[in-house]
């Protein structure tokens, strides 16, 4: 394989196609400023001597800040911007239920683009969040755990086989768009524990945007005006740093480093590191100042749920299975 190893960061690798046009279109409305802009640049580096040594891609791992609609969109239109021809296929996990095109339209529509773009493979999941819905009775609890099961085990079936060719992965550690910081799922830990596994090169990123104040939480797109958005980019890990890192946290805050938890912990972990990137009013559940609440969180004692009245999605106290009060807007 050959790579352009001197082409500018500051020139897009080149694509071609309708989809692409469409793309490019929507990702120029948006303004730009990037912090962090040197981690991406080892990221890079990284890749290039990924192709060189293994004749194969880079496998990136992005845990990105999921706050509105445009996230994953403006996320991949960075990776793809800065990385380039370095980067192989890229792994995005999508909700089931959201992809409703009657129900969720705009949703819908740009999972649809973004299916049809050339290196990008969508894969419907049911969010755990939906497994904890204080409205279901009996028989419908059995069956969105056994979807939930089920899609999580093809995902990471999937991610599996990706990541051998160097796919690439990006994930929203919540699993569901929020204001502020709300408690993480194992997702983004159970793609660490694949790659320590199979003993592959990665790199695992956080990245979080922050909007201008009165932002909207589905899609802040605008063709006449561009929208300026700042992206904080965390400096990169490789899978054995993340894990190493966690049993640290889990050693100061008294917790078990052993089992099926830790993959849980490695994601709170994450979000620990992608706090420190963002505002102080949107750390959310992992503000160190609320120790009670921290500390429950990261114990998995308080998860995110939907609420008796069908509708309303909130925390969940998972020890009394009843709805916690902490706002989530």
């Amino acid at each position: 394989m050959t790579i352009e190893s001197q082409r500018s960061l500051n020139q897009p690798p080149k694509k071609t196609g309708i989809m692409w046009e469409i793309y490019d279109i929507l990702m120029n409305a948006y303004e730009f400023n990037i912090i962090g802009k040197e981690n991406l640049t080892s990221v890079k580096n990284d890749g290039v001597r990924s192709l060189r040594e293994r004749d194969l891609p880079l496998t990136v791992v992005d845990s990105f800040r999921h706050s509105a609609g445009d996230d994953p969109w403006l996320t991949f239109a960075v990776m793809r911007f800065y990385f380039g021809d370095v980067l192989g296929k890229i792994i995005l996990p999508v909700s089931d239920h959201h992809s409703n095109v009657t129900k969720f339209p705009a949703y819908a529509a740009l999972v649809g683009v973004a299916e049809k773009l050339p290196g990008v493979k969508m894969v419907k999941i049911t969010q755990p969040y939906r497994t904890r819905d204080l409205s279901l009775n009996e028989a419908q609890k059995t069956e969105i755990n056994k979807q939930s099961i089920n899609t999580g085990m093809n995902f990471l079936r999937i991610l599996s086989e990706e990541f051998e060719t160097g796919a690439s992965e990006l994930i929203a550690p919540e699993s569901h768009r929020t204001p502020y910081l709300l408690p993480a799922e194992k997702g983004i830990g159970a793609s660490v524990k694949t790659l320590d596994k199979k003993g592959l090169p990665a790199k695992i990123l956080s990245t979080a945007i922050v909007y201008p104040e009165g932002y909207s939480r589905t899609l802040n797109f605008n063709p006449f005006k561009k929208t300026p958005v700042t992206m904080y980019v965390d400096k990169p890990l490789n899978p054995g740093e993340v894990i190493e890192e966690t049993r640290k946290f889990a050693t100061d805050n008294g917790l078990n480093v052993d089992g099926n938890d830790f993959i849980s912990l490695m994601s709170h972990y994450l979000m620990t590191r992608m706090r420190k990137m963002l505002p102080e009013d949107q750390w959310g559940v992992y503000n160190p100042n609320n120790q009670e609440l921290f500390y429950r969180v990261i114990r998995d004692e308080i998860k995110l749920g939907i609420w008796p009245d069908g509708k309303t999605i909130g925390l969940i106290d998972t020890v009394s299975n009843k709805p916690f009060d902490f706002p989530t807007k």
